[in-house]
């Protein structure tokens, strides 16, 4: 059985998680799982710290709230209806949609704020009125698209990350973005020989990729998410290879998960650290899953020249109307949002 996991980047990803968890609690777990942008091969997977202790794989059988790395989604949906990332959105908190209230953790904001800037410093009030605005269902549709796989619901609450994902469908779905569009089923086994040494499987590359992405939509939105990196939450993943990156941070209610889930053109990567017995892990996203990241990514790319982004002549058409006469309809009124967190 031949498997696209590369040992040298899978004993870099082990490092990388131990270097950075050392002195914390020894209950503290994390999950990394990494794919390739332009195949979707899967070349480091953990799933827990310890095998011996726990053999539950946290890359593809937790499902564990996004926080605010699943903004991703909700910009894409965004910037697919029309929405200019200069848009002015209210940032002021709390927020109050339908009987939601919503407030900012990872940045205050405070006034009108552009979509970009409020993707950088990972504002909730801002995409919370966003996804009400465009429709909580737009999101579940993307991220379906680029290869979120876990069950989801259209509620505005979806904005902040509510629902359970792992590793494995955060990183391939990144990988959507950071390859220009082209979503790929993860691969793991590339073939398999039987006793005789006939193939009895090989995987069909040629035939893993569809577009479900513009090449404009994909650059856009690397382009804003290359912020969070470059000055929002996750200056913390900032490159030392001097390889360009674009990510996000993420953080649900009571710092229960964070996470960071960020790509470069050759590699997507999913940081998770939480316990596996949910409590607070007392930190941001972007403090503790970003310095992984960057030492892990650091690891993989040396001796790898730079490249850059997928780039495209092609512009977005933003035409969307603003309105947010409608916030307080009732649409969420049935909800029972004490189930959902805060970021």
């Amino acid at each position: 059985m031949y498997t696209t996991l590369n040992p040298a980047s899978q004993k870099a990803a082990v490092k990388a998680i131990d270097d950075k968890l050392a002195d914390r609690d020894s209950k503290l777990d994390a999950s990394l799982t990494t794919v390739n942008t332009a195949n979707g091969h899967i070349i480091s997977m953990v799933g827990g710290r310890d095998y011996d202790e726990d053999q539950f794989n946290l890359a593809v059988q937790m499902s564990r709230q996004a926080g605010s790395s699943f903004k991703v989604f909700s910009l894409l949906a965004a910037l697919d209806a029309g929405v200019d990332p200069s848009t002015q959105i209210d940032s002021d908190s709390p927020a109050y949609i339908g009987n939601w209230e919503v407030h900012n953790v990872e940045g205050e904001g405070g006034g009108d704020m552009s979509l970009r800037e409020a993707t950088a410093e990972s504002i909730n009030t801002v995409y919370a009125r966003l996804v009400h605005t465009i429709g909580p269902q737009k999101v579940v549709d993307m991220a379906h698209k680029c290869g979120i796989e876990s069950d989801l619901e259209p509620y505005d609450a979806i904005a902040l990350g509510v629902f359970g994902v792992n590793t494995l469908e955060m990183a391939n779905a990144y990988a959507t973005i950071a390859n220009g569009g082209t979503r790929h089923d993860p691969v793991a086994i590339t073939e398999i020989v039987d006793a005789s040494g006939e193939s009895v499987y090989t995987s069909d590359d040629e035939q893993n990729g569809e577009r479900v992405l513009s090449p404009a939509l994909a650059s856009t939105a690397t382009d804003i998410l290359k912020t969070v990196i470059e000055y929002g939450t996750g200056t913390n993943a900032q490159l030392n290879c001097g390889q360009e990156a674009a990510g996000k941070t993420g953080t649900s209610e009571e710092f229960r998960d964070v996470w960071f889930c960020g790509y470069t053109p050759q590699y997507s990567t999913a940081v998770w650290v939480g316990y596996r017995k949910e409590k607070s892990v007392g930190n941001y996203g972007g403090t503790i899953c970003a310095p992984i990241w960057r030492q892990y990514m650091d690891a993989i790319l040396e001796g790898v020249p730079n490249a850059e982004f997928p780039s495209t002549e092609e512009e977005l058409t933003y035409t969307y109307e603003w309105d947010f006469d409608e916030w307080t309809n009732g649409a969420n009124d049935n909800i029972d949002w004490s189930l959902f967190d805060d970021d």
